[in-house]
């Protein structure tokens, strides 16, 4: 009896720690640097081992099952890299953030209160980095002309990017957390938190539009249109007081949106929007087509298990392909990335995994009020990231990993293994 008393309060103390250790990476992710986010997947893959070993296994759900599944794909795609050394160093990438995956969902199956604690760590984090972001526009600071087109800038335009060095890595970052807070501003009570979500939105929809980022634009407009077809499938039943105020702060929020359109220089907002069509006329468009070519006959030469994972395999391949003056670090498309690291097999597991997180997701949604505006969010975060990776590799950062497995672990958390959750 004194020994499971022991052993319950060493799991108590291990779920408090692991707790807290996320509170503080989430809230502190644009500001760390690559050691410290290290040391952190360290830590979280630690405090996940003990508190297995202390635990039993439970239900592994799909999803989990899934990136498993991939693991072992990598594994296997690695063994057979022509460098193998710089895939092993993408494999262990792999298993740390598998690591910070495996903690959430644990805690988040331990007590699902903390999903709102981990929300409120990502939120914080947040709005401090769209506040630095958006002070940028009127503040000194190191503008880098290598962001900016001129025949798609105007002069004096800025592209912000906070604490995080790149505009679009910032975009990425906000990308996913904004329909979160979406979230947050109809599920929390407290009137301090529900203006504490409602700031965190507005100023991070902001800064991702400052940010000048065509690709994290369209990932909002995904994010959204997710979360607009969520209200209108609602809106066939009675509507509610609560999804009455949803439509109502819907409207209020565009139509503050139009009247700052009529107090903003639009222009080069507009500018940006129409080089979207404007196809190798735009610098970036044309350097990325450049890159993709290359990356199509790389893909060719082993289409099935590929190089191995991680961004070190791509830097030691891409050179033997690509076109002269067209160096590049990544391949700028999230599907040209996973098949250059572990071909169809590994793409075609990871579609598996975002079919039945999804899955998962939307049968938890309609079983659970708890559980139904976080399942949506994170499946609208999800969308946003999905559009944004066809042209972009930011998801591969640690800053928006981080995110993007808060959100997947809360899709896979199933209603079926919640039996046993703790009660607020």
């Amino acid at each position: 009896m004194i020994i499971n008393s022991w052993n319950k309060l060493q799991i108590e103390f291990l779920e408090i720690v692991s707790g807290l250790v996320l509170i503080l990476c989430f809230s502190s992710l644009p500001f760390l640097s690559r050691s410290g986010l290290g040391i952190f997947i360290l830590v979280i893959g630690i405090l996940f081992l003990l508190w297995s070993l202390m635990t039993p296994l439970g239900t592994v759900s799909t999803t989990t099952r899934w990136l498993l599944i991939f693991l072992f794909f990598s594994i296997i795609s690695t063994l057979y890299s022509p460098v193998p050394l710089a895939a092993f160093v993408g494999l262990i990438k792999y298993i740390g953030y598998l690591g910070v995956y495996s903690l959430i969902r644990k805690s988040l199956l331990s007590r699902r209160a903390w999903w709102d604690v981990f929300l409120g760590s990502f939120l914080i984090g947040e709005l401090i980095v769209s506040v630095i972001a958006i002070r940028q526009l009127n503040g000194p600071f190191n503008q880098i002309h290598g962001w900016l087109d001129s025949s798609f800038f105007p002069e004096g335009v800025i592209r912000v990017y906070g604490s995080m060095g790149n505009p679009n890595l910032l975009g990425g970052y906000l990308l996913p957390i904004v329909p979160l807070s979406i979230c947050a501003i109809f599920r929390w009570k407290d009137v301090g938190l529900k203006f504490f979500a409602i700031t965190s939105f507005v100023l991070g929809t902001l800064a991702i539009i400052f940010t000048y980022s065509r690709g994290a634009w369209l990932g909002l407009a995904a994010a959204f249109l997710v979360l607009i077809c969520r209200l209108i499938y609602q809106s066939r039943s009675n509507l509610t007081i609560q999804k009455k105020t949803l439509i109502v702060c819907f409207a209020s929020f565009f139509m503050v949106a139009i009247l700052i359109t009529h107090t903003i220089n639009l222009d080069p907002i507009l500018i940006r929007f129409s080089s979207l069509f404007s196809g190798r006329l735009d610098s970036s468009s044309n350097f990325r087509v450049n890159v993709w070519m290359p990356i199509l006959k790389i893909i060719e030469t082993r289409p099935i298990l590929g190089y191995g994972p991680g961004s070190d395999v791509f830097s030691k391949i891409y050179p033997f392909f690509q076109n002269t003056g067209f160096d590049a670090l990544s391949s700028y498309s999230v599907p040209l990335e996973i098949l250059i690291g572990n071909g169809f097999i590994g793409l075609f597991s990871l579609l598996c995994l975002l079919f039945n997180a999804i899955k998962e997701g939307l049968n938890k949604a309609s079983g659970s009020l708890f559980w139904s505006g976080p399942c949506f969010a994170a499946i609208s975060s999800i969308a946003g990231l999905l559009v944004m990776g066809l042209t972009d590799t930011i998801f591969f950062r640690p800053e928006v990993q981080f995110v993007a497995l808060f959100c997947l672990a809360s899709l896979a958390n199933s209603e079926a293994n919640t039996i046993h959750e703790k009660s607020n």
